[in-house]
């Protein structure tokens, strides 16, 4: 069976050596190959992929080449190619899991060699007969550790590589920056991007936008650094969520785009938003989610994405953790997402990627979001306050009663003076971000963050960080009117009374 696997391994190096590069990225070594004909195609392939031929195009004629130049092409091993060309390539999660059954049988095969080597030195044969028996025994344990650390361990880097890395990234000037969320920009500057290797938890209470929050983000980081977005959805179809992000692009209410009683202005608005947004979700990958869809699925999915796109490059996001399928069904809801919970954090790792997973508020926490005088935690999550430990960075999205109120009053004042019309009065929360746990900060910012909610468009916009010195909002709430005025989003009529407002803030851009 062992030769099966390899020829199938062989078969995805040769498709396609993205898949070379990643294999030895989870810890592939050659020496797990067993069967003579594929070691030395193997070889074969690998002095191509390593430069070391004078062909560096992997295919199924330079291998054979290759194999010639060393006077190694006899009909047993041209027999095997044919076979291998014959496979149907298999995906990169399969080959991942192919190559761990071979580590785990080089493992076995490790032990069956230190069980012979024990027994030999125990009967006095062979070269054993004079030992030492404590020289016999540290060295048989520090065979046994090599067999743990190779199963348990995907490759060891040393720490230069690493310092290495960090000089260049001064060098550019993005130290510890992931990908960028721009125009969220004190967002993106508190958490230097989504940093890879990150778990992103975000709770909030039902109508405070979570899901089109997230949808804001995978946007924003496919804008700007064009890689691809795993987005998983247990509670929204796909069409739904497609719906939604063409809503938070063009500010229109999807009922609206829906009806197609649209205003020429809100068409071309459309029209605009569309040709923008169909670059771009060819980046984006909306799943929705089944009781099939375990972490560990979606970990071979993403594998696939990678293969895809040719790049190790990608982010996960996961609506929400409350509704993760896992294979054991006899689980309180607690056990649940505490296990989820930490595979996440696990998994994050794993992929080096960022992983942002929403978290549905307990009855307690939603009353308290309701109330508006104590605001909820993490610790208020549905089933478990373990997602604050297992997480990098945790953040809860609250509604802000009082300056919601106060901006709502400014706009009865606008619609009273007649420069407003009452119809096209926005329906928006102003809601507070608030990050209370962030790993790795940096230094001197705050961390309650600001955001316009537009309830019907679903989107996002964002004020700034809050001011916790600020007695009065007035300045603040007159600065959005003009804000919203230049962006179009409402539409003032002249009043020689009222004086132009500052821009007090550097996040209020129009995306």
């Amino acid at each position: 069976m062992s030769e099966e696997l390899e020829k199938k391994i062989l078969k995805g190096f040769i498709a396609d050596n993205f898949t070379i590069s990643r294999a030895f990225s989870e810890g592939f070594n050659p020496d797990y190959f067993e069967n003579s004909k594929t070691k030395l195609i193997l070889s074969a392939v690998l002095d191509i992929y390593e430069g070391r031929a004078e062909i560096g195009v992997i295919d199924f004629e330079t291998v054979k080449r290759q194999l010639e130049k060393k006077g190694l092409l006899d009909n047993e091993i041209q027999k095997t190619l044919d076979e291998i060309e014959k496979i149907e390539p298999p995906p990169l999660a399969v080959i991942i899991s192919y190559i761990d059954i071979l580590k785990i049988r080089h493992g076995e095969r490790k032990l069956i060699e230190i069980s012979l080597d024990m027994k030999d030195f125990v009967e006095r044969r062979g070269p054993h007969k004079a030992e030492d028996i404590a020289q016999f025994a540290a060295e048989t344990a520090e065979k046994l550790h090599d067999i743990a650390r190779e199963r348990l361990i995907k490759k060891l880097v040393p720490s230069v590589k690493h310092m290495d890395t960090i000089i260049k990234e001064l060098e550019g000037k993005r130290i510890f920056h992931g990908y960028s969320i721009e125009p969220f920009s004190s967002l993106d500057k508190t958490l230097l991007g989504l940093r890879p290797g990150f778990y992103y938890a975000i709770a909030g209470a039902p109508r405070r936008g979570k899901t089109n929050f997230l949808l804001h983000l995978a946007l924003n980081i496919i804008k700007n650094d064009r890689i691809p977005v795993l987005f998983y959805s247990w509670e929204q179809t796909a069409r739904i969520l497609s719906l939604r992000i063409l809503s938070q692009e063009a500010m229109i209410n999807p009922v609206t785009i829906l009806s197609g009683d649209l205003s020429e202005e809100n068409i071309e608005k459309l029209k605009n938003s569309y040709e923008l947004l169909q670059e771009l979700t060819s980046f984006l990958y909306i799943v929705e989610g089944t009781r099939n869809d375990t972490l560990e699925k979606i970990e071979a999915h993403t594998y696939n994405i990678m293969q895809s796109h040719r790049t190790d490059k990608v982010v996960l996001f996961l609506d929400y953790i409350q509704k993760i399928p896992t294979e054991n069904l006899n689980l309180t809801l607690e056990e649940k997402v505490d296990e989820i919970s930490g595979k996440i954090a696990m998994l994050s790792l794993k992929l080096n990627c960022p992983i942002v997973a929403v978290s549905a508020l307990d009855k307690e926490g939603c009353k308290l979001d309701e109330e508006g005088i104590e605001r909820p935690t993490m610790f208020h999550s549905t089933g478990g306050g373990d997602i604050e430990y297992d997480s990098d960075v945790a953040i809860v999205l609250v509604k802000n009663h009082k300056e919601t109120k106060e901006l709502m009053e400014k706009f009865d004042i606008l619609v009273k003076n007649k420069e407003l019309k009452e119809e096209e009065v926005p329906k928006v929360d102003i809601i507070d971000l608030y990050i209370d746990k962030n790993r790795d900060a940096p230094e001197g910012v705050s961390n309650i963050i600001q955001y316009l909610f537009f309830i019907e468009s679903n989107k996002f916009i964002e004020i700034g960080y809050k001011d916790l010195r600020e007695k009065y909002t007035y300045r603040k709430i007159g600065n959005i009117i003009e804000n919203l005025k230049k962006m179009g989003i409402i539409k003032l009529k002249p009043n020689p009374k009222r004086k132009e407002g500052e821009i007090g803030f550097s996040g209020f851009n129009p995306v």
